[in-house]
């Protein structure tokens, strides 16, 4: 498996800072306690839906990695520059080696 993991990925989360007006404005930043990693990322599916008038596609990918327990749904994915939303996560066979993420690029969070 080890030699399959041959992109690097890494993690953001969504912060809000004040805008001076009274309201909030949202960014994205690295992870500081999860550097880039090592994954594999796999297309799975396509699709294209029409959303206001508009059609909008998303590929959904399955992505591996070693072990990292504080990756969390609300994060997304920078893959050299292509942005994924995490949808589920599974801890494969539960021993604490493998993490393997669902994740959808090109919709909104």
């Amino acid at each position: 498996m080890i030699g399959k993991l041959r992109h690097r990925i890494t993690f953001e989360q969504e912060t809000r800072a004040d805008d001076g007006g009274g309201g909030s404005a949202s960014t994205w930043a690295n992870i500081s306690d999860t550097p880039t990693v090592w994954a594999r990322v796999e297309p799975l599916s396509g699709r294209e839906v029409l959303f206001g008038q508009q059609m909008q596609a998303s590929v959904t990918h399955r992505i591996t990695l070693r072990h990292k327990p504080e990756v969390i749904e609300a994060m997304r994915i920078n893959f050299g520059g292509r942005l994924f939303n995490i949808r589920s996560i599974r801890h494969i066979e539960e021993r604490d080696c493998w993490t393997e993420l669902l994740a959808e690029e090109g919709v909104a969070q």
